[in-house]
């Protein structure tokens, strides 16, 4: 739009057909979850036994999943559009990826329990995988939330207020594309 005409070089995410490449779906948020996985060295967590709840189990939610549930992390939250799902004792990402397919929701799957997406935010738990809306996170919520991280896999899913306040809490953010992969109020990892 702002050249007047079609330059697809610059939009990613595009079909193959007009220029997409093979294999990128969830790259970017590949990429991520490693600067993630060493920055949580540094923070001196392990992802083995670590509780994750998921916000948002659309492409970047059910990539991040699979991810951590390989790296021993325990997924005990997930909500899409519909609602949530919770289960203490972990949620298998590819079981929930088959439900949602034939149901269109992870809400109702079997061995878990409903959850609203904004209990899920609060809920306790060792990392806040926020992965579907902007600005889901603002100054009147991020005071109820209970996780130690919060990683981003959404664009802009916590306000610059709620960043602040959570800077003075000592709540570590992992936010920014991949390339960067930095704490947001902290130093280039």
């Amino acid at each position: 739009m702002m050249v007047g005409h079609t330059v697809p070089g610059v939009v990613t995410g595009k079909p193959l057909s007009i220029g997409g490449s093979v294999g990128t779906r969830g790259s970017d948020r590949a990429r991520l979850g490693i600067c993630r996985r060493r920055s949580l060295q540094d923070e001196e967590i392990s992802l083995r036994g670590a509780t994750v709840a998921i916000q948002g189990f659309g492409n970047a939610g059910a990539t991040a999943a699979r991810l951590l549930a390989d790296r021993k992390a325990k997924i005990i939250a997930l909500s899409d559009t519909r609602g949530g799902v919770t289960n203490s004792r972990g949620i298998d990402p590819i079981k929930a990826i088959r439900y949602k397919e034939r149901s269109g929701t992870v809400v109702g799957m079997p061995g878990a329990s409903r959850i609203s997406n904004e209990d899920l935010l609060t809920m306790k738990c060792d990392i806040l995988v926020p992965a579907a809306l902007e600005s889901v996170i603002t100054l009147q919520n991020a005071e109820a939330v209970k996780a130690r991280i919060v990683a981003e896999a959404a664009n802009g899913p916590t306000t610059p207020h709620a960043t602040k306040f959570w800077a003075r809490r000592g709540i570590t953010i992992f936010a920014g594309h991949p390339r960067e992969c930095r704490r947001r109020h902290g130093q280039l990892l």
